[in-house]
């Protein structure tokens, strides 16, 4: 004869369950657990939580589509999941009230339509509507169950809440052993602003070091923050019920809209969602987003004829690494690409989501498990490819819980989901419209609306089920804070809840320590380190590198010492603008001579269009903006021509005698500099410099004695040395016209009488301004040659001379400070005004104060400039 034992039943959350049966393994010091049933009210209520929502909005989408012509407002909305949960959430509210159609709002007819809408959702088989007509059933069926213990500690739901009170009044021996911790101290504490009510609750947990919890009344808002404070200060803690978007999701979604529709930009997302089991650098990523016109390898072919030798082994680079990854993908791509109806879509897609790396986490196989378990719900009933997208928008909006280590020391709920006893209780956020928190209905059934139906629960009776069931946070711990901030991020008040407050009348301010920064020592290089790494005794280097160190010397470490450089596409940016330009010009002094600005419109385009069109060829997608880029191009060297030829006539004798002159020589002692000078033009006994530029610039001699402009005037000393000749001056030559301010009108008093207007849009007055936005820039350092008329209105500023034998000698010497300070290990992040603009390494270094001045390092105090006795004795 068998002996039967007794079994204990005990009802339950569903997140209690492991809790619960830990707690049991521990108090009895036991390896199992046996004859003991844990219960929830969903089983009770016979709930099965496996129901799949997708096939109930897809079939309810399905019904209200082929009613489309009956509902004129709302027939749009019937393709977005997010539309049809809404409906089918209310439907089962109403079904669970036992709420008809008729006792539903039909005072507009926006209410109308809502009336007929729930009407069709309530023809689908709804489980609430089973749970309602069996509620007497469900109840006794309950009671038979003798449920010894009830340790639910929140149930604001109205309906299972009051089948929760019937079923202890049928079952009077139930306990409710869930162990109540009255609260012996309360407090209400405020914080200057969220981030600092978050850094003051780490802190006083690390100073008591006991079992605490805290309580979020924004979860959304307030758990990145507080995940970010806690790794911080190293607190362990279990966060429950966190809600997040696994990466599975958009990987699957991506797979199943290339399957439907093969295309460059379908297969594209699936790269950026890294889908295919073979990952796809984010470089390579980059490279196809410019290149791939469709979902095959493409070889390069004549498409890098413009770029540059380095460009060039760049893009050989990656389209290696492209070959290799379609090799690698061509089984998976063929099989999605077979798909002959979107059943198919999904089910190829699944097949290569199965061999994801992404699996390996344990969240990410969970969700691709729950992803098979709604496809075998819905795939039975898509139809069209509208169907199959609003299956794709319902797994885009799909979020899954994910937990992880349960750890007791600290523990991270919101006020719907109680902690376990603890130590101390903090309650965040305590606003006045965040505590107590009590839900209302918005969107279409807000609060208004469903007021007016008779059976619906009041938003009273829900207030007081809510504040009731927050009783939990009083009754698990003996020191119980509430909290709040005073502003939000924007800087705006905040009031503290009234609930609070009215209660609590005294409130404290939290006490945050604020340590002083630490601040890391400098970096800096051992000077037999430096010095063996950069080339002993000289140093050879470009100009930019050397005013790069003059910026910022850390900037320099990682570019020049650690050889750290960013790969740049060669797609159109103000670089190769740059490039094309100077080839340009290059192009036309080296044919023409004097007479280069003689080029028309036409050949320009003509000199441009095969570096265009190569850039067609290698960024496909880009083709409208290169035609509209050389129209621009074309148009400013246009302009650049017109203004310089006037600019050659006024200055007859000189000549241009070198373009893109390339040299490697010492500039001084210690350093030897290469570069090219894009333009040498002779007179009959002296030479000047002249530097194209995309942008109008000028020279600065604060800035020439900082060492953060020696290009223009080291090319001087450069081609000087080497052709031996008196240097004039060197000017940059702006590519694109200046900012020039341009009145509209001017009154001048021209007598008694009155006064003339000046037409602002007269040929002339317009000219005068184009020149002035064009003019040459730079110094002056012998004779011009030119008329003082002629210099004053083409070369800016226009006047004055500088000291070449003091430049030299400053240029020089800014070298030496270079090379000494290079071996010396000097490497310390210190950038002035202007390095951190556009410089690729700040988030390396995190440099966030200020940027430092621009000071003098060498000539401190003397003039490079002339003065007129001096210029006028120099002249003889």
């Amino acid at each position: 004869m068998v002996k039967l034992t007794h079994m204990k039943t005990i009802l339950c959350a569903e997140e209690q369950k492991e809790l619960i049966y830990h707690q049991m393994l521990e108090n009895e010091h036991r390896s199992a657990i046996s004859q003991v049933r844990l219960v929830t009210l969903s089983n009770l209520l016979k709930i099965d939580e496996t129901e799949d929502n997708e096939a109930l909005s897809l079939r309810l989408s399905k019904l209200l589509n082929a009613h489309k012509n009956e509902f004129p407002i709302y027939a749009e909305m019937f393709q977005y999941p997010v539309f049809c949960s809404e409906i089918l959430s209310f439907a089962r509210t109403c079904a669970l009230y036992s709420i008809t159609p008729q006792e539903l709002p039909r005072d507009t007819a926006s209410e109308m339509e809502l009336a007929e809408i729930t009407s069709l959702a309530l023809l689908l088989p709804l489980r609430e509507k089973r749970t309602a007509a069996a509620r007497e059933e469900l109840l006794n069926q309950a009671a038979d169950l003798a449920i010894e213990e009830d340790r639910i500690v929140f149930e604001a739901d109205p309906f299972r809440a009051a089948f929760r009170k019937e079923l202890h009044e049928r079952i009077t021996s139930m306990n409710t052993s869930a162990s109540p911790v009255p609260a012996e101290q309360i407090e209400l504490r405020r914080a200057p602003s969220v981030q600092m009510e978050l850094e003051a609750i780490a802190q006083d947990i690390v100073k008591q070091g006991t079992s605490c919890a805290v309580v979020l009344t924004s979860v959304s808002s307030q758990l990145p923050v507080l995940k970010q404070v806690f790794a911080r200060y190293g607190i362990p803690c279990f966060i429950s019920r966190e809600t997040i978007t696994p990466s599975i999701l958009p990987a699957f979604v991506s797979l199943v809209r290339f399957a439907l529709s093969p295309s460059a930009g379908t297969f594209l997302t699936t790269l950026r969602q890294n889908a295919f089991p073979v990952s796809c650098s984010s470089e390579l990523v980059r490279w196809l987003e410019d290149t791939c016109t469709e979902a095959v390898y493409q070889p390069l072919a004549d498409q890098i004829a413009s770029l540059s030798a380095q460009d060039i082994h760049e893009a050989e680079r990656m389209d290696q690494q492209g070959k290799e990854f379609f090799q690698a993908i061509e089984t998976d791509l063929k099989l999605l690409k077979s798909s002959q109806c979107a059943a198919d879509a999904f089910k190829h897609a699944y097949q290569v989501l199965r061999n994801s790396p992404l699996l390996k986490t344990e969240t990410e196989f969970q969700t691709a498990l729950q992803i098979r378990s709604r496809l075998n719900q819905v795939l039975p009933l898509i139809e069209t490819r509208e169907e199959a997208e609003f299956v794709l928008r319902e797994l885009e909006g799909m979020r899954v819980s994910a937990e992880g280590p349960r750890h007791l020391f600290c523990q991270i709920c919101d006020l719907s989901h109680p902690a376990e006893p603890v130590e101390t209780l903090y309650v965040t956020g305590c606003s006045s419209t965040s505590f107590p928190g009590v839900p209302v209905r918005n969107g279409l059934f807000d609060e208004a609306y469903v007021a007016k139906i008779s059976r619906f629960p009041t938003l009273s009776d829900r207030y007081d089920l809510w504040k009731e069931q927050l009783s939990w946070l009083e009754n698990t711990s003996r020191h119980v804070i509430y909290s709040y901030p005073e502003a939000d991020y924007q800087g705006k008040e905040i009031q503290p809840s009234f609930s609070l407050t009215s209660r609590i009348p005294t409130i404290t301010s939290w006490k945050i320590d604020q340590p002083r920064p630490r601040y890391q020592q400098d970096h800096f290089l051992f000077p037999e380190t430096a010095y063996a790494l950069y080339g002993g005794t000289t140093i050879r280097s470009s100009v930019s590198r050397v005013e790069r160190w003059f910026y910022c010397p850390y900037s320099w470490f990682i570019q020049s010492g650690l050889r750290i450089s960013e790969f740049r596409g060669s797609m159109l940016d103000s670089a190769t603008i740059g490039n094309y330009a100077h080839a340009f010009m290059n192009h036309a002094v080296s044919s023409r001579g004097k007479d280069y600005p003689s080029f028309e419109p036409s050949k320009i385009e003509a000199f441009l269009t095969p570096a265009f069109d190569s850039l067609s060829r290698r960024f496909p997608h880009q083709k409208t903006l290169l035609q509209l880029s050389k129209q621009r191009l074309v148009t400013a060297l246009t302009d650049t021509l017109r203004v310089l030829g006037e600019a050659e006539a006024a200055a007859p004798s000189w000549h241009p005698n070198a373009t893109e002159s390339l040299f490697e020589e010492p500039i001084s002692e210690h350093v030897y500099l290469k570069g090219i000078i894009d333009r040498i033009d002779f007179s009959a006994a002296s030479l000047r410099i002249l530097d194209y530029k995309s942008s109008s610039k000028s020279l600065s001699e604060i800035k020439v004695k900082a060492g953060l402009q020696l290009q223009l005037l080291s090319y001087l000393i450069i081609a000087q040395k080497l052709s031996g000749r008196t240097p004039a001056g060197a000017y940059y030559i702006p590519m694109k016209e200046g900012s020039v301010p341009a009145k509209a009108g001017v009154f001048k008093k021209t007598n008694k009488n009155g006064v003339e207007l000046l037409d602002a849009n007269d040929n002339e007055i317009l000219h005068q301004y184009e020149i002035s936005g064009r003019k040459l820039s730079g110094w002056a350092v012998g004779e011009s040659e030119l008329s003082e008329e002629a210099y004053k209105l083409w070369i800016s500023p226009g006047s004055g001379r500088y000291s070449y034998a003091r430049i030299k000698d400053c240029i020089e010497s800014l070298y030496e400070y270079f090379y000494f300070g290079v071996t010396a290990g000097e490497i310390s992040v210190t950038p002035v005004k202007g390095a951190c603009t556009f410089c690729s390494y700040r988030p390396i270094c995190r440099y966030h104060n200020p940027e430092l001045e621009v000071k003098e390092l060498v000539y401190e105090g003397i003039p490079l400039k002339m003065g007129k006795e001096e210029a006028d004795h120099e002249n003889g």
